[in-house]
């Protein structure tokens, strides 16, 4: 059982639109232990995020800006070596809301340290 942080922003220039989420959330794993210093795992997150959309920018200036908190919901695997460093996969899952983001679903790939935990002798 682990707290988590998330700062994610980008620009889609077709829709020509910006999009930033930050989360926080509880999150836990299920280690599959049984090769040496490689562990496979499996988890799952939930928390509050802050989505902030900027429509059709014009000049540098948006037009539109619509910021909303909601729950966020996030399955995740991935596997860490030598029992503190991870790589995993996560899909951020968000409530719709008003049809601004309904796009806002988005998967991450992460790189990340693991503070206690390992494997226990």
């Amino acid at each position: 059982l682990g707290m988590e942080y998330s700062n994610v922003s980008f620009y889609n220039k077709k829709k020509d639109n910006y999009y930033k989420n930050e989360n926080i959330k509880v999150v836990s794993n299920y280690n599959f232990y049984g090769i040496k210093n490689f562990t496979p795992f499996v988890g799952m997150g939930a928390g509050m995020a802050w989505n902030e959309f900027h429509d059709e920018y014009y000049n540098g200036d948006s037009v539109g800006r619509y910021v909303k908190r909601s729950l966020i919901l996030t399955p995740r695997v991935g596997f860490e070596v030598f029992d503190h460093v991870r790589f995993m996969v996560e899909y951020n899952l968000f409530p719709t809301f008003e049809g601004h983001y309904k796009d806002s679903h988005h998967l991450e790939f992460k790189l990340g340290i693991a503070f206690g935990g390992g494997k226990k002798n």
